[in-house]
C-alpha cells in the first residue's frame, strides 16, 4: 500500500455526506472513542467546526487545523485514517495550478445505537478495548427499551380497518398507519423542536435569545423543516446573521437566501438515518412514494425528481411561496409537486399550483396521503359533471338545478383520466 504523505502547506474543505446532529456527539464520544481514541474524535469535531465557517471561509490549511488542534501535520494525518477507516469521513484528493494539493473531507455520521450494536465487527472491538461489562452497560444506556414490550399482545387497529381508502387505491393498496399523531406535532418534533432551537442558541456568545421574537422561531421553524436542515445547521445559519444593532435582528429575506446558498453548496446524502420514522407499512409502490412524500423535505423531495440536480430558482421560490404564504405542510407540498410534474409536462406552472395550494388550504388538507385522496376526488367530481353534462337526456336540464355548478374544481387544466391511468401517474 502507497504510503500516505500530509504537508502543513496542503489545503482543505469540508463537506457533509450526511447531516449531524447534536446527539451525535455522545454517540461518537462513548461509542466511537473507545475505538478510534481521543485525537481522531478531536480531528472530527474540529472538521465539524470548519465546515460550520464556510458561509465566509470555505478552504483552510493543514496548518491552521495543527494550530487549532495543538499536534503535529503526522499526528493529522494518522487520526484522519482512523476516521476514514471507522466509516465517518471520506477523503478526496485534488492536484490544481501551480501543484497545490486541495483535500476535500467528506464528514458521515455516526451509526444509530442500535445498528452500532448489530454491527459484529464494531460491537467487538468495543469489547476488546472496554470489556463485556461495560459494552453491555452502553447498550442498555443508549438503546431504546423495545425488549420490555416481546410478551405483549399488540392490538392496536389497522388503518384500513377504522377510514374507508379511496375508490382508486381500496382494490390493490393494504396501507397500514405506523404513528396516528398529528403530522404537524410529529413533523415539528422530528425536525425541528423550538425548546432545543432556543436551549441551543443560549449557547451562542453574542446573541441574545430572549430577542427573537415569536415570529422569528416560527420563520426559522419553516426554514429548517423546508430545507430540511438539522438542528446545528439552522442554529448556525441565524447565528450568522443575527444583528444586534437593527430591528428586526434576523433578516427573514436574507435567511431564505442564506439557506438557499447552503443548500446548494453542502453535498447532502439522504441516507436511512433521516427515514427512521415511518408512516405506512406497506411493499406496494404507493405506500413507498407516501413514506418519501412523509419524509423529505421539499427541496430534496424536488431534488430527487430531478436526478439528485439543484432547482431552478423560480421553483425554489414556488416551493417557499407554498410554505410561507399557504402555509401547507411540507409532505402536502411535496404530493403537490409531484401531481404537478407528472400532469403539467413536467413543468411547475405557478398559476396553477396557486390554484391548487388555494383548494388543499381551505380543505385544511395536511398529510401526502390526504392530498393525492382530495385531488382523486376532485378528479372524480370532475368526471362525472362532464359525463352528466354529455348525456342527451340531461343537456336540457336547468343550469340552476345542476348540482355539478357547486363542485369546486381545481383540474381545469388536467385532461380527464381513467383510474388504471391515474393509478398508474400516481406510481411513476
Amino acid at each position: 500500500m502507497k504510503k500516505a504523505y500530509l504537508s502543513k502547506n496542503d489545503r482543505f474543505k469540508v463537506l457533509l455526506g450526511s447531516m449531524l446532529a447534536s446527539y451525535d456527539k455522545d454517540i461518537l464520544v462513548m461509542l466511537y472513542q473507545p475505538l478510534i481514541g481521543h485525537v481522531a474524535i478531536s480531528l472530527y469535531f474540529t472538521l465539524w467546526g470548519e465546515f460550520k465557517k464556510s458561509s465566509y471561509k470555505e478552504i483552510f490549511t493543514h496548518d491552521e487545523l495543527c494550530v487549532d488542534m495543538g499536534i503535529d501535520i503526522d499526528s493529522v494525518l494518522e487520526a484522519r485514517r482512523k476516521l476514514e477507516a471507522i466509516g465517518l469521513l471520506e477523503t478526496y484528493k485534488e492536484i490544481q495550478p501551480s501543484n497545490i494539493i486541495l483535500y476535500t473531507y467528506k464528514m458521515f455520521a455516526p451509526k444509530c445505537p442500535k445498528d452500532f450494536f448489530d454491527d459484529i465487527i464494531l460491537k467487538g472491538l468495543l469489547v476488546s478495548k472496554i470489556g463485556e461489562k461495560r459494552t453491555v452497560e452502553l447498550s442498555l444506556i443508549l438503546n431504546t427499551k423495545e425488549d420490555n414490550l416481546i410478551k405483549s399482545e399488540n392490538i392496536t387497529a389497522k388503518f384500513k380497518d377504522v377510514y374507508e381508502l379511496p375508490d382508486l387505491y381500496s382494490s390493490d393498496v393494504n396501507v397500514t398507519l405506523l404513528d396516528t399523531r398529528g403530522r404537524k406535532s410529529l413533523e415539528i418534533a422530528k425536525s425541528f423542536s423550538k425548546g432545543e432551537f432556543i436551549s441551543e442558541i443560549s449557547y451562542r456568545n453574542h446573541l441574545n435569545v430572549n430577542s427573537l421574537t415569536d415570529d422569528d422561531i416560527d420563520e426559522v421553524s419553516r426554514i429548517a423543516t423546508l430545507f430540511g436542515f438539522n438542528l446545528l445547521t439552522i442554529c448556525d445559519l441565524v447565528e450568522s446573521l443575527y444583528d444586534p444593532n437593527n430591528i428586526p435582528h434576523l433578516d427573514y429575506d436574507l435567511l431564505y437566501q442564506r439557506s438557499l446558498e447552503f443548500s446548494k453548496n453542502a453535498s447532502l446524502v439522504i441516507d436511512s438515518k433521516t427515514r427512521e420514522q415511518k408512516n405506512y407499512n406497506s411493499n406496494d409502490e404507493l405506500s413507498l412514494l407516501l413514506n418519501l412524500m412523509e419524509s423529505t423535505s421539499p427541496l430534496e423531495y424536488l431534488k430527487l425528481k430531478q436526478g439528485m440536480t439543484n432547482p431552478s430558482p423560480s421553483d425554489v421560490n414556488i416551493i417557499n411561496m407554498l410554505s410561507r404564504d399557504y402555509k401547507l405542510h411540507n409532505s402536502v407540498i411535496n404530493a403537490l409537486i409531484d401531481y404537478t410534474l407528472k400532469t403539467q409536462n413536467n413543468t411547475l406552472p405557478r398559476a396553477y399550483i396557486e390554484k391548487v395550494a388555494s383548494s388543499l388550504k381551505r380543505e385544511n388538507v395536511e398529510t401526502a396521503f390526504a392530498t393525492i385522496n382530495y385531488l382523486d376526488r376532485s378528479r372524480r367530481r370532475k368526471k362525472k359533471s362532464e359525463e352528466k353534462i354529455n348525456k342527451p337526456e340531461d343537456r336540457e336540464i336547468n343550469v340552476e338545478n345542476n348540482d355539478s355548478n357547486n363542485v369546486v374544481d381545481i383540474n381545469d387544466e388536467v385532461e380527464s383520466m381513467s383510474d388504471d391511468e391515474l393509478k398508474a401517474l400516481l406510481r411513476d
